[in-house]
């Protein structure tokens, strides 16, 4: 798969029902950027829920952890539960209504055939230890370092996360930067972007450990990261990611007490990844 062919999601595919664009996320890519470049995650297993769902955290509420579920689309929503695991969700739907997409697992994947040679793109290889892998909400979450602290309300569009890391075009000389480092000309390709980014992440990476360093904390300090979705499978630019429906496995959602029934688990058919497959293999 080459990451020319890579298309960062935009808003109006999360402003569809929920049900729907969980379905469509499947084979969707989740991108992860820091100091060490651009990983890639293939989703491969979703719910959904929505504010007339006795499971929805939304339900019935607009206040607290609710709020946020009735602002803009695509934004991430991370909560803690069982007090030791993170859940991270897309929220979903118009703003003023309310529905989110828990991501259940994800699929590391490659987004260059020259990986081995690209320094700016990089995949993580596939761990032998299956508790490590991120199959499983929980699991997900501790492999890509997702917590309510550095991701909980963060936009997940490739555009808000150049706007937030102060990304400039620049048609003449390279542009100075809050972190110091200088801003190629014509930076506005893909691969320009994703080295931007690195560049970027590295650059905090470095500040949080001098910080680190004057504190004395002895802890190893977690890489600062980005994240955003797109497509890298040529979508259907009218109906969202191209996945044969035959492919697409509809089952009750798991984990939850309430509307159990409610049959609003999507996954991909034969996915290693898919939550419990990798478990029962060992």
């Amino acid at each position: 798969m080459g990451y020319q062919q890579c298309l960062p999601l935009q808003t109006p595919f999360f402003s569809e029902d929920t049900v729907t664009v969980a379905r469509q996320l499947l084979n969707g890519i989740l991108c992860k950027v820091d100091a060490r470049g651009l990983q890639a995650f293939r989703i491969v297993e979703t719910e959904a829920y929505t504010e007339d769902d006795p499971a929805c955290h939304a339900y019935q509420r607009k206040t607290g952890r609710a709020a946020l579920f009735y602002q803009k689309p695509a934004m991430a929503y991370v909560y803690f539960v069982y007090g030791m695991h993170h859940c991270f969700n897309i929220i979903t739907e118009p703003e003023g209504k309310a529905g989110a997409v828990l991501i259940r697992a994800l699929a590391p994947v490659l987004l260059s055939d020259t990986e081995t040679e690209n320094p700016d793109y990089y995949c993580p290889p596939k761990d032998a230890d299956p508790l490590k892998a991120p199959s499983g909400p929980a699991r997900l979450c501790k492999a890509l370092g997702i917590t309510t602290a550095n991701t909980n309300g963060s936009p997940l569009l490739l555009q808000s996360l150049l706007e937030k890391t102060h990304y400039k075009k620049s048609d003449h000389q390279p542009s100075s930067h809050p972190l110091g480092q200088k801003i190629p000309a014509n930076t506005d390709s893909w691969q320009a972007q994703m080295a931007y980014l690195k560049t970027y992440y590295t650059a905090l990476a470095k500040a949080a450990q001098r910080e680190s360093l004057i504190k004395k904390h002895k802890a190893n300090v977690p890489l600062p990261f980005g994240l955003f979705l797109a497509c890298c499978d040529l979508p259907n630019p009218k109906t969202g990611l191209l996945l044969s429906p035959d492919m697409i496995v509809t089952t009750p959602r798991v984990g939850i007490s309430k509307a159990k029934d409610f049959p609003w688990r999507f996954y991909i058919e034969g996915n290693p990844y898919v939550s419990g497959h990798l478990l029962k293999s060992v």
